[in-house]
C-alpha cells in the first residue's frame, strides 16, 4: 500500500483526519455548498455540478455509514428549500448524473475490483450491514445510564466515559452528553443545537448548504460523537454569530431608525 495507508483506512478513505467517519462528514459541507451553487446558478452550474458529485463520491469511499446518511439528508433537505430554483433542465442533469453513479457503483458491486486487496463490491455491501463490533458499540451506548446514577447533573466529567464503558467510545453525541456532563450539559448541548438551527433557518434562502448540512450533521450524531469534530465547533460559531448580527439589527432599527433611514435612501 505505501504512502496509500497514510490517507486510508485499509480501503476506506480517512484523508488527513483522525478516521473515515470524520472525513465523510467534513466533506458533506463543501458537497452541499456547491450543490446549492449548482441549483442557483445559471452559469458554470455543470462545473459546480461535477464538483459536487466529487465530493459526494469521496463521502461514499469512506464507507462510513453514518456519513452515508448525513450526505442523503444534507441534499434532501436542500433541494426541499430550494425545489422552486429547480427548472426541468437541471432536474434532468441531475437524474442523469445519479443514474450514471448507481450504474457505476452497480458495475463495481458485480465486477471483481479489487483495491489495496479488498474486493470493492463484497466491501460495500458488506458496509450496509451489521459489523461484529456493533454489538460492542450497543453495549457501550446503555453506559451512560450508570453515569446518570452516579452524577444526574453534571455527569462524571469531560472525557470520563470510557470509564462507564470498558473503553468503548459511546458513538452517540447525546448519549455521551448525558454520561459525561449530566442533565445540565445535555440541555446546554440541546439549546446550542437549536439556536444555531433556528439562525440557520433564518438565512435559509441565501445559504440553505448551512442549514441543511448541519441537520445532516446533528442526524450523524446520532451515530458518531461528533465532539470532537473541527467543522462541528464551525458550524456552531456561524450558528451563534448569527445571533449576534440579528441583535444588532434589532439594536440599530429600533434605537437608530434615522440612520437605518438613510442607508435605505
Amino acid at each position: 500500500m505505501g504512502g496509500a495507508s497514510v490517507i486510508s483506512f485499509g480501503i476506506r478513505f480517512q484523508g488527513f483526519f483522525k478516521d473515515s467517519n470524520v472525513l465523510g462528514p467534513f466533506l458533506t459541507i463543501p458537497a452541499v455548498f456547491w450543490f446549492e451553487k449548482y441549483l442557483k446558478s445559471q452559469r458554470k452550474s455543470i462545473l459546480y455540478l461535477f464538483i459536487s458529485i466529487i465530493l459526494m463520491l469521496g463521502v461514499v469511499m469512506t464507507f462510513s455509514r453514518a456519513a452515508w446518511l448525513n450526505i442523503f439528508f444534507a441534499i434532501f433537505i436542500l433541494l426541499l428549500l430550494n425545489v422552486r430554483k429547480i427548472n426541468v433542465k437541471k432536474y434532468f442533469r441531475m437524474i442523469s448524473f445519479v443514474f450514471l453513479i448507481m450504474l457505476l457503483l452497480a458495475l463495481l458491486m458485480i465486477s471483481d475490483v479489487e483495491i489495496f486487496g479488498y474486493r470493492l463490491g463484497d466491501f460495500f455491501l458488506n458496509r450496509l450491514g451489521l459489523q461484529s463490533y456493533d454489538q460492542d458499540r450497543f453495549e457501550a451506548q446503555k453506559a451512560f445510564i450508570k453515569g446518570i446514577e452516579k452524577a444526574p447533573f453534571f455527569g462524571i466529567g469531560p472525557g470520563n466515559y470510557s470509564l462507564l464503558s470498558q473503553g468503548y467510545a459511546t458513538h452517540i453525541l447525546y448519549l455521551r452528553m448525558f454520561g459525561e456532563k449530566g442533565i445540565f450539559g445535555f440541555f446546554l448541548l440541546l439549546v446550542i443545537i437549536l439556536v444555531s438551527l433556528k439562525n440557520f433557518w433564518k438565512i435559509r434562502k441565501s445559504y440553505a448548504f448551512l442549514f441543511a448540512g448541519f441537520m445532516g450533521t446533528v442526524i450523524n450524531s446520532l451515530f458518531i460523537d461528533s465532539w470532537h469534530w473541527r467543522h462541528l465547533w464551525i458550524l456552531f460559531t456561524i450558528g451563534f454569530s448569527l445571533t449576534n448580527i440579528e441583535t444588532q439589527k434589532y439594536i440599530i432599527k429600533t434605537f437608530f431608525p434615522k440612520r437605518v433611514g438613510r442607508k435605505n435612501k
